[in-house]
């Protein structure tokens, strides 16, 4: 048996590398907490309408990426604006993902409220605002309408990645133009290569 002489008797070493063990594990695992790095939030997604359809799917995407994920949530953020400025500046994300298809009202508003974060407005023609005013407006725009479709629009053709897929296509939208899971799926993977 191991032992190490401690002032004049000896200590068995294996308890001791347990102890030891414990305390460095311990450490590491509380060390975000002791110096808040658990506050730093690489994504801040406002999720109203489509986002919150794919919420799931999205957390999972920017997870992948090595990105840290929060939701901002509330039905109607766009009459909240100074609620969402709060946030942002609890939180202080490096990118706010919004989407603004009920929302076409308070375009300056939102760029004004997420401050020096990057934002990111997922775009659908003719739901939201016109593209050109939220780009103008400081956001990066992307258009996921190829993946996703309109409102509309329920079924595309199959993505490399969707197996197995129906010989007719992926359905990407139910009957009232929700997002399917495989429409959040596709949407997801927009967002997530966006960041």
């Amino acid at each position: 048996m191991l032992a190490v002489g401690f002032r004049g008797r000896s200590v068995p070493l294996a308890p001791l590398l347990l102890t030891l063990t414990a305390v460095v594990a311990g450490m590491w695992w509380l060390w975000p907490t002791l110096t808040g790095a658990e506050h730093d939030i690489d994504v801040l997604v406002v999720g109203d309408g489509m986002l919150a359809e794919a919420r799931r799917s999205i957390e999972l995407r920017v997870r992948e990426e090595g990105l840290f994920v929060e939701w901002y949530e509330s039905r109607g953020w766009c009459d909240e604006i100074g609620r969402l400025a709060s946030e942002v500046d609890d939180v202080e994300p490096a990118r706010v993902v919004v989407v603004f298809d009920g929302a076409a009202a308070c375009v300056d508003a939102a760029a004004t409220a997420i401050g020096s974060a990057d934002g990111v407005a997922v775009v659908v023609p003719g739901v939201g605002p016109d593209p050109a005013t939220v780009a103008a407006a400081g956001f990066r725009t992307i258009d996921p309408t190829r993946l996703i479709g309109v409102a509309g629009r329920v079924e595309l053709p199959c993505e490399w990645w969707e197996e197995p897929c129906a010989p007719t296509g992926t359905v990407v939208r139910g009957a009232g133009g929700g997002l399917t899971e495989a429409g959040g799926e596709r949407l997801a993977r927009v967002v997530a290569a966006s960041l």
